[in-house]
């Protein structure tokens, strides 16, 4: 449902995906991407569960708390 070119550095994510999908696909390959960059160890295919966990965590929080990512993007 969705792909990192790490040459690129560009996130893809299928776009015929109902939209809740669509953002948890694109926080997981988000979280694909940290991992990544943070030299975690996580192979692509390695540890998906932790990754998909991680990702529907996320979008759980930020659509539960609004005001947080609020107040986490103010500058």
């Amino acid at each position: 449902m969705g792909a990192t070119d790490k040459c690129d550095l560009t996130i893809y994510v299928r776009n015929n995906l109902k939209p809740p999908v669509e953002r948890t696909v694109l926080l997981h390959e988000a979280v694909h991407a940290m991992c990544d960059t943070f030299n975690l160890g996580f192979d692509d295919n390695e540890h998906e569960e932790i990754v998909d966990a991680i990702a529907k965590g996320m979008y759980n929080f930020m659509k539960q708390n609004p005001e947080a990512i609020k107040w986490l993007m103010k500058e």
